[in-house]
């Protein structure tokens, strides 16, 4: 069973989770593992849309709620189809073309990881190195794109973690993306384990769902743009990685 409760580290509480139930920690990328939106995937999106000569433009608050659309390509055809219903759509772009447009965002968006710009989340590393140290594994089940992981790995992770990711998942191995299960139900399928044995941490709303559909206990942890999210069945909530502390204990 997973037990949580407030320790204090300093100044700052803490939320203790046994690990002992679980085999693996699987992490959610953007917003989770690092706040990828604002630096990352906003300002690319735009940038295409200047390169492909498109009047649209997404603003933070615009974006807030494109979020609540998994999957960059399936973001751009919600938005053509809010311009459609309200009689706002100088243009249409057809799913073709709104494809072209989101591997230009992609290309833009590992330009921009190329540099460092995107750090992971603060506490982040210290939860690696406790997951290495109390010999389990971590993964990734994401539904973005393979590449968009690939720009945070080479450019901000590797060479800096004591133990690489056991399994990834991203958008490209699923047919629905969050909040449908299948992308954390396919990890659990390949590392040949119960849904009980994987323990989430999950920024949005889609992704809780996800994960409790998957029969995966789950830790909420606030982000930038899903900060009002509920994060319903969460085992608990936290505004910051850092404010996890992982541990094995065989008393509850």
């Amino acid at each position: 069973m997973t037990f949580s409760c407030m320790i204090k580290d300093g100044s700052i509480g803490k939320s203790l989770i046994n690990l002992r139930s679980y085999d693996i920690v699987l992490f959610d990328l953007d917003g989770t593992i690092a706040e990828t939106e604002a630096i990352g995937h906003l300002p690319a999106f735009n940038c295409a849309f200047a390169i492909h000569k498109m009047s649209w433009s997404w603003d933070s608050s615009q974006y807030r709620e494109l979020l609540k659309v998994a999957g960059g390509h399936e973001r751009l055809k919600a938005y053509r189809a809010m311009l459609e219903s309200t009689g706002q759509l100088k243009d249409y772009h057809s799913d073709e073309f709104l494809k072209k447009v989101h591997q230009s965002k992609n290309e833009i968006y590992a330009r921009l990881m190329s540099t460092g710009i995107v750090e992971p989340r603060k506490g982040f590393f210290s939860l690696i190195k406790k997951i290495w140290h109390l010999n389990r594994q971590w993964g990734v089940v994401t539904t973005t794109s393979q590449s968009n992981w690939d720009g945070l790995w080479n450019n901000s992770i590797k060479g800096r973690v004591d133990i690489e990711p056991k399994i990834i998942i991203c958008g490209e191995k699923v047919e629905r993306k969050k909040p449908d299960p299948e992308a954390y139900i396919l990890a659990a399928k390949q590392l040949n384990i119960p849904p009980s044995k994987c323990l989430v941490i999950e920024d949005s709303d889609n992704g809780a769902k996800a994960a409790h559909a998957a029969g995966m206990d789950f830790i909420g942890v606030k982000s930038h743009f899903f900060a009002n999210d509920h994060l319903d069945n969460a085992k608990v909530i936290v505004e910051e990685l850092s404010h996890i502390e992982f541990e094995l204990s065989n008393l509850y």
